[in-house]
């Protein structure tokens, strides 16, 4: 067993203990057993997310498999520089008349 398991069991545990941390002070708050303001009621919840945020997002990001074609956005990103002008000029003419269409009935009210 290598202590980066021994960790994550830790932070695993640590996880549960404060989701039933809350849970626990959530049902003692509604049968009016202890007084605690909400905040103190909800911070084990807040815990409970960073634990399990610094869990999810603090891994290394994968290695890009190299027996794999290219990726859809990258050919996406390829196409769009090749055929940028005519995009460009087509996206053009719809927003022009998309902006004379609203802008037309505030003209007559302007008159």
């Amino acid at each position: 067993m290598s202590w980066r398991r021994v960790a994550k069991s830790a932070q695993a545990f640590i996880a549960h203990g404060l989701l039933f941390g809350f849970t626990l002070l959530v049902l003692l708050k509604l049968n009016h057993v202890v007084t605690y303001s909400w905040w103190t009621i909800f911070s084990p919840l807040w815990l409970f997310h960073t634990t399990v945020a610094r869990g999810r997002f603090s891994l290394p990001a994968p290695s890009v498999p190299h027996d794999r074609h290219v990726c859809g956005h990258l050919a996406m990103l390829l196409l769009q520089h090749r055929y940028w002008f005519p995009l460009k000029y087509s996206f053009a003419y719809i927003w022009r008349a998309s902006m004379v269409h609203i802008q037309y009935p505030y003209n007559l009210m302007m008159n």
